[in-house]
């Protein structure tokens, strides 16, 4: 190929892209959600706690066993229990390894960075706690 034939070539590729009709571009439609995201925030929040806490022993404490203490208060009261004045009743009604994580006088971790509490037991606890006040 010679200098003249290429700078032929060149030229009339730009000749071509120049006078070639433009296609009309198509709006781009939206990303589709992805699961992460369609998913309620508390949801993941929820979701994000019990991965710390099953992380490190002070994640439990001062993260899931709150939440979780606020939710057997709740459930607690629709079967006439309260968490706060009547501990004992409370304690029978969630069970022994329940109680452990909701007590008001769960005691502070000597060692924060322990491991955390297995995922097994938190799924029984929630357990536990759907079935106060279910049978109403």
């Amino acid at each position: 190929m010679t200098a003249a034939s290429g700078i032929l070539l060149a030229a009339g590729a730009a000749v071509a892209v120049v006078l070639l009709p433009r296609v009309p571009r198509t709006p781009r439609r939206p990303a589709p959600r992805s699961a992460e995201t369609s998913r309620p925030k508390g949801l993941r929040a929820m979701e994000r706690q019990v991965g710390l806490a099953r992380g490190s022993a002070g994640d439990l404490h001062e993260r899931l066993c709150p939440l979780l203490r606020d939710i057997a208060r709740d459930r607690l009261a629709t079967a006439g229990i309260d968490l706060d004045r009547d501990p004992e009743a409370a304690e029978l009604a969630v069970g022994p390894d329940t109680w452990e994580l909701v007590r008001g006088d769960r005691p502070t971790p000597d060692d924060r960075h322990a491991a955390g509490v297995a995922l097994a037991d938190v799924r029984a606890a929630v357990d536990r706690l759907e079935q106060i006040g279910a049978a109403r």
